[in-house]
C-alpha cells in the first residue's frame, strides 16, 4: 500500500486498522484509495518528499539522475491541540443545525456542523477553546463568520446579513466578550480592503 513505507518504521498499532480500511480522511473531505495514490505519486514524482519518511524533504542529484538524496532537513510544526468534546458538545446541543441558518446537513455518516470559534484560536487571537466561544454552523456560515463576512450583537441578531437572528439553547452560555471581538476585529462590514 502507499503509506505502508512511510508509516512501516513508525510501529503505529493505528496504521493496521487505519490501513485496512482503504479510505482515507482528510479535513472535510474523504478521499479514495486511487486519489491518495494519484497524489503520492505526484508528490514522489516531484523529488519533494520520500517514501520511506513524510516529515523530510529530500533533493535529488540532478547530475547523477540517482534517487538518494543529496540532503536532508527535518519538519517541525506547533500546532494547537483542540479539544474536540467540547465542540461536539455544542454541535449535539443543537442536534447539528446552523445556528445561523437552520440547516443540517445529512450525510450517510450522519449529520454534520461545524464548530466556529468566535474569538480564533491562532496566535494572531489567542482564542480559548471553551464552550462560551463556540458557535455551531454550516460549512457555509462558518466560513462567512471565519472571513468576518457577518457577526452577531449582544441581542444576537446577526450584523452584515440581511436579517435573523442567532439561534441560542438556553444551556449555551455565548460569552459577550467573545462577540464583542469578533465585531471589532473579524468583522469587515464596511471595512476598506
Amino acid at each position: 500500500m502507499i503509506f505502508s513505507a512511510a508509516f512501516a518504521s513508525t510501529n503505529a498499532p493505528w496504521f493496521e486498522d487505519f490501513h485496512s480500511t482503504k479510505f482515507y480522511s482528510l479535513g472535510l473531505q474523504s478521499l479514495s484509495e486511487e486519489m491518495v495514490e494519484n497524489f503520492y505519486s505526484v508528490v514522489h514524482s516531484s523529488g519533494e518528499m520520500t517514501p520511506d519518511d513524510p516529515t523530510t524533504v529530500s533533493q535529488t542529484d540532478a547530475k547523477s539522475g540517482g534517487d538518494e538524496p543529496v540532503s536532508r532537513s527535518t519538519v517541525i510544526s506547533e500546532r494547537i491541540i483542540r479539544d474536540t468534546t467540547i465542540t461536539a458538545g455544542v454541535k449535539r446541543l443543537y442536534d447539528f443545525y446552523c445556528q445561523v441558518c437552520g440547516i443540517r446537513l445529512e450525510t450517510p455518516d450522519g449529520p454534520y456542523a461545524e464548530g466556529a470559534h468566535i474569538k480564533p484560536l491562532g496566535i494572531e487571537h489567542n482564542g480559548p477553546d471553551v464552550v462560551g466561544n463556540i458557535l455551531c454552523l454550516c460549512p457555509n456560515d462558518h466560513v462567512l463568520f471565519d472571513n468576518g463576512a457577518f457577526s452577531v450583537n449582544d441581542n444576537m441578531k446577526l450584523v452584515g446579513k440581511k436579517s435573523g437572528r442567532l439561534k441560542v439553547v438556553p444551556r449555551h452560555q455565548i460569552d459577550h466578550l467573545f462577540l464583542a471581538y469578533h465585531r471589532k476585529v473579524i468583522f469587515k462590514m464596511g471595512k476598506t480592503k
